[in-house]
């Protein structure tokens, strides 16, 4: 379980928080996985998830992992594991796949991990359990990198997987399809 505290009111941006009644870590995580599955404005600015009350994992986590930090909780780490994504993962990709011919296409996803679990806030309808037997890589991320790293991370890994699984797309064409795939999860 992930360490409770207060949220303190003198650290900028927790007022947001204290304004909707949520006075700690735990009440802003259920708050935060609560909020529907949707891109913000932008992916550098992790207070529009409460501005816009929509959040994907990027921005979601990002908001988490910075409340933590700045509360000095340097054990909660900020996370981001690629993962094959596929119809057993997420059902409603697998006509997506089929369509192009694919089983699985790897994903990038931002969560939580404390010591040795992994937490996933970005909806309540799917448990990071679905995925963790698929994760190929994981690395630690700062919330302030995110919004760059995650996507140069995962374009990468996307050109290393086409070249090792010698598919007749190109790394835009393969982008799309994972942009298809994040459209029928919508």
């Amino acid at each position: 379980m992930l360490p409770d505290f207060e949220l303190d009111t003198g650290i900028p941006g927790m007022n947001l928080f204290i304004d909707l009644g949520i006075r700690n870590f735990t009440g802003a995580c259920g708050y935060v996985h609560a909020l529907p599955y949707g891109r913000n404005t932008s992916r550098n600015v992790f207070t529009e998830v409460l501005s816009e009350q929509k959040g994907t994992c990027s921005t979601k986590h990002g908001l988490l992992a910075s409340i933590a930090e700045m509360h000095g909780m340097e054990e909660i780490h900020l996370m981001v594991g690629i993962f094959l994504m596929s119809g057993k993962t997420h059902p409603k990709v697998a006509p997506v796949l089929e369509h192009y011919g694919l089983k699985v296409i790897p994903e990038a996803h931002a969560y939580l991990r404390y010591h040795d679990k992994r937490y996933d806030f970005t909806t309540t309808k799917l448990d990071i359990s679905a995925i963790e037997p698929f994760i190929v890589r994981e690395q630690r991320c700062e919330p302030g990198q995110l919004a760059d790293w995650k996507p140069m991370i995962h374009r990468h890994y996307l050109e290393s997987w086409l070249k090792r699984q010698d598919l007749a797309y190109t790394i835009d064409e393969l982008w799309e399809i994972r942009e298809a795939c994040i459209r029928a999860l919508s």
